[in-house]
């Protein structure tokens, strides 16, 4: 059944294909190329009883992701061109906080990084080496596959574990948030080091790739009572919680170089009053409202207020209900609420949601307990 699920998943991966900027022809070509992994995969799988190799699913994903970028080299979003600019900047020893971008967007001013500093960090060896800034995604989502390899090593069926990597490096809209250079998979890659490390019983390691990963997006900070909880790192020293703040001495340097820049374009970008992105699109429910209701600006200011005192409680009943939900699967509550119930929220948002769901089921179905590598989960 979870096999049929999983094969849904794909096919619907398939009709949702990614690549906003792609040609017809690249993009049906793109097209034919999935249908055939995923029908080889199906086929494969439920009637030959046999796993699909590892590296032809690896292959396949990375034909079809430097496909994408190929016939997409210059996607007209801001998301791709900041993060292919910034890193630039920065060698030049040029504030990536205070700096001017490419023009993208008719009547908005391209003065703005509304990103963490691990973006442009974690962007640079590929904006070096091949100029554009998707092959870090590329990269990670390759290296990622390979941990869940390493992860499951012990427990795994390996006929479903290689459809749940097949699954998740083909996503539905994958390769749209590949074209995009949206950072989702990036924060996901360095949540998932953490848990390798903590396999691994590297606890420093795990706790610095943690620090990492709340530094690409402001939400992602959100994590940080979770993941402060006595009940997910009870067992850890003092000592080495000190770990998960290191990185945040790259945010301070640029808080204390320029504090103006660094707080008007990391805080100050959000407000709903002058934000450049179209937030009346937003898929959340102030975004519902704002094209659905006939209200006046102060009324959708009230809103946002009243939807963020509804997010908070549901955050702190997530956040107290200790035994009953698990980690992964808190983690993706928070994300989706938080979406939901503010202002800003776009696809690649409820895309990361969706990888923790998908590796809240390998958990739960491998019954792994994602911070105690040494104790299954109880069975049902």
């Amino acid at each position: 059944m979870l096999l049929l699920l999983l094969y849904l998943l794909l096919t619907y991966s398939l009709i949702y294909y990614g690549g906003l900027y792609q040609n017809p022809g690249s993009f049906a070509f793109a097209q034919i190329i999935l249908f055939i992994i995923i029908a080889y995969s199906f086929y494969s799988n439920l009637f030959l009883n046999k796993k699909v190799p590892f590296l032809l699913i690896i292959l396949a994903y990375a034909i079809l992701a430097v496909w994408t970028i190929i016939n997409s080299p210059f996607p007209q979003v801001d998301s791709f061109v900041i993060l292919k600019e910034a890193p630039l900047k920065l060698l030049m020893g040029i504030n990536p906080y205070d700096s001017l971008y490419t023009k993208i967007y008719a009547g908005i001013t391209p003065n703005y990084y509304n990103y963490l500093p691990f973006s442009f960090i974690t962007t640079l060896p590929s904006v070096l080496i091949f100029g554009d800034p998707r092959y870090t995604i590329i990269f990670g989502n390759i290296l990622c596959a390979i941990i869940f390899q390493k992860i499951f090593i012990k427990s795994r069926n390996d006929i479903v574990l290689n459809t749940f990597i097949l699954s998740y490096l083909f996503l539905p809209r994958s390769f749209y948030i590949l074209e995009h250079m949206y950072l989702d998979s990036t924060i996901f890659l360095f949540f998932i080091l953490t848990i390798y490390f903590y396999h691994k019983k590297n606890i420093n390691f795990a706790l610095l790739s943690l620090g990492i990963c709340l530094l690409f997006k402001q939400h992602i900070l959100i994590l940080l009572p979770l993941l402060l909880n006595k009940t997910v790192f009870k067992h850890i020293k003092a000592r080495n919680i000190i770990y998960i703040f290191i990185p945040f001495l790259l945010p301070l340097y640029f808080l204390i170089r320029n504090p103006y820049a660094f707080i008007r374009n990391t805080i100050g970008f959000f407000n709903p009053l002058f934000i450049p992105v179209p937030i009346k699109y937003s898929l959340t429910l102030y975004g519902f409202a704002q094209n659905n209701i006939n209200a006046s600006g102060k009324a959708m200011g009230g809103l946002i207020i009243a939807l963020g005192l509804i997010f908070i409680v549901i955050y702190l009943f997530i956040l107290f209900k200790r035994k009953s939900l698990f980690f992964s699967w808190k983690i993706s509550l928070a994300f989706y609420f938080f979406t939901f119930f503010t202002y800003y929220g776009f696809y690649n948002h409820y895309y990361l949601i969706a990888q923790f769901l998908l590796l809240d089921i390998m958990l739960n179905y491998f019954r792994l307990n994602i911070f105690n590598p040494n104790k299954l989960l109880a069975k049902k």
